[in-house]
């Protein structure tokens, strides 16, 4: 009997010790609210690619930390080091410590595409109210990656014009949908643009990495920003149009 506990207490310290997403030993183990642990690198390619956003791979419970910065467990740390030494861990974290630099060098060169005339310019205010499931999904990656998409006038694809828009201010209410304030911080070209699978139609675009601190004309972008709430759950651009019309593309404009 006490040969099968500890050999039951061996395997349930060995599960403790694995991560879910991967199955191996966990690496830079971080633990979430709600009691689970994963490695940094599992944790952070789970919440930046699924389509509903940063939300624990096990129990949907919403994820409040960035994964990026995350601390690690250092109690669980020292468990795994222990249990596959430290050599083997030490090497673990350097590989991972390069996969993560590539991963979000990466996932920061692709930016989720806003569509609506007569769409923005460098240096002028957006204020909008996102409520379509597509620019849903784009307002929770770009808080979770860089707080940056491209904002067109015209139906994505290669060689249009677009502006990269710097997210200031977002406010999201309970059902996901949600009022951001930020400002065009820099003219681009579209590049290949394609649509990703299960996120109800949103388009993406690879595009050199963009500083989100910008200078545009000399001046700091985040200055030159005045945070305005969407009024009556309508949201505006700040393009000096007038007349409240509600089209397909997920937001009023004023």
């Amino acid at each position: 009997m006490d040969g099968r506990d500890a050999r039951r207490r061996d395997v349930e310290s060995e599960k403790a010790c694995e991560c879910p997403i991967c199955l191996h030993s966990l690496c830079e183990p971080l633990s979430l609210e709600c009691g689970h642990a994963f490695c940094r690198l599992c944790l952070l390619q789970s919440t930046r690619l699924a389509p509903d956003g940063r939300a624990c791979p096990l129990c949907r419970r919403l994820v409040g930390a960035d994964p990026a910065t995350h601390p690690v467990d250092a109690e669980l740390a020292t468990k795994v080091r222990t249990a596959i030494g430290d050599a083997a861990y030490t090497e673990r974290v350097r590989a991972h410590s390069e996969k993560v630099d590539t991963f979000l060098a990466e996932s920061n060169a692709v930016l989720p595409i806003f569509t609506m005339p007569p769409g923005a310019s460098v240096g002028a205010h957006v204020n909008l109210h996102l409520f379509e499931p597509r620019y849903k999904i784009l307002i929770r990656r770009a808080i979770a990656g860089n707080r940056l998409f491209v904002f067109t006038a015209q139906p994505p694809h290669a060689g249009i014009a677009g502006v990269v828009v710097r997210i200031d201010v977002a406010r999201f209410l309970p059902d996901g949908r949600c009022n951001i304030s930020g400002v065009g911080i820099e003219a681009v070209r579209l590049g290949e643009t394609w649509v990703e699978e299960g996120t109800h139609g949103l388009h993406c675009t690879r595009t050199p990495v963009v500083s989100a601190t910008s200078v545009v004309g000399g001046v700091g972008a985040r200055a030159l920003v005045t945070p305005a709430a969407p009024r009556d759950g309508r949201a505006y651009a700040a393009h000096g149009r007038s007349g409240a019309t509600e089209g397909r593309t997920g937001c009023c404009v004023m």
